[in-house]
């Protein structure tokens, strides 16, 4: 058997099940909502900070990251060198894509970097969302 079939771990869904009831339900009675998270959607993002450095990161929502970001409260990072601006997103399928996709860009060079962007912005870049 091919070395690369037989140290495949298997695909783990998980769900998270959140209870409510429902306005003017009979009491004792309880719907379930269930969210996959294998199938949400991440981002993959670039911020360009006060200092003119670039920091990469991942989140569900680029609006309410960019907003931590600039109130202090996200990366230790950015926190120094307020505001930061989006220069750069894409989607990705999973959390473990993103960060596969993440852990590639942190390893670019700066000049890469400022290339993918450049790329993304001017409509080059294909598969991606850019601004």
């Amino acid at each position: 058997m091919h070395s690369s079939l037989v140290n495949r771990q298997p695909l783990r869904i998980t769900f998270r099940s959140s209870l409510s009831r429902s306005a003017g339900a009979a009491p004792g009675s309880w719907s379930h909502s269930w969210i996959s998270t294998a199938t949400a959607m991440w981002y993959v993002y670039i911020v360009q900070c006060a200092d003119r450095s670039l920091y990469t990161g991942i989140t569900k929502d680029l609006d309410a990251r960019l907003a931590q970001h600039n109130a202090g409260d996200g990366a230790k990072y950015t926190r120094g060198r307020r505001p930061v601006q989006l220069v750069y997103s894409e989607r990705a399928q999973g959390r473990g894509i993103a960060q596969q996709r993440e852990f590639a860009i942190k390893r670019m060079q700066t000049a890469a970097k400022h290339r993918l962007i450049a790329a993304a912005t001017s409509g080059r870049c294909e598969n991606r969302d850019g601004l």
